[in-house]
């Protein structure tokens, strides 16, 4: 569907290249824009786009599709956990990642059902396997202000 919006857009341009990097999707096709996004590693835009929505109040009207836009986000931050986790290196960084992708999933209300169950079971069992790598991590850090923060998590 995306495909023929575009495909309808280059055809009342006459082929002309415009230099707008912008895509105009339907709302109902935002959710499946932002999974893909995700899929293929544009993590900063997906929580960029994600989080754009969540504070102007869009998502509001459809808790179906605000359940997928979070979803994608937390799906994003699994993707930069496991890139911080490659690299070796600053496993707290990665921790913190799973840590947010895992508050996202969280219900907003008494009365709401968590959002992909699942995911969330194998992102809590993740941080309990890596809490002593982290901790360690923490306590080696330098003891100066920038890392007070880092610390106190």
């Amino acid at each position: 569907e995306l495909l023929e919006i575009e495909r309808r857009d280059i055809i009342t341009s006459k082929g002309k290249i415009s230099d707008k990097r912008e895509v105009n999707i339907p709302y109902d096709l935002v959710p499946g824009a932002l999974a893909l996004m995700a899929e293929v590693g544009q993590d900063e835009v997906v929580m960029y786009l994600g989080n754009s929505l969540l504070e102007s109040g869009e998502l509001e009207a459809s808790a179906a599709i605000k359940h997928d836009v979070l979803l994608s986000m937390a799906l994003s931050k699994c993707n930069m956990a496991r890139e911080v986790f490659a690299t070796g290196n600053q496993i707290a960084t990665g921790c913190r990642h799973l840590e947010e992708a895992l508050q996202l999933l969280q219900p907003k209300g008494p009365s709401d059902s968590p959002l992909a169950p699942e995911l969330a079971h194998e992102i809590n069992k993740s941080l309990k396997e890596l809490r002593t790598q982290c901790t360690l991590e923490q306590v080696s850090l330098p003891i100066v202000r920038d890392q007070a923060d880092t610390r106190k998590r």
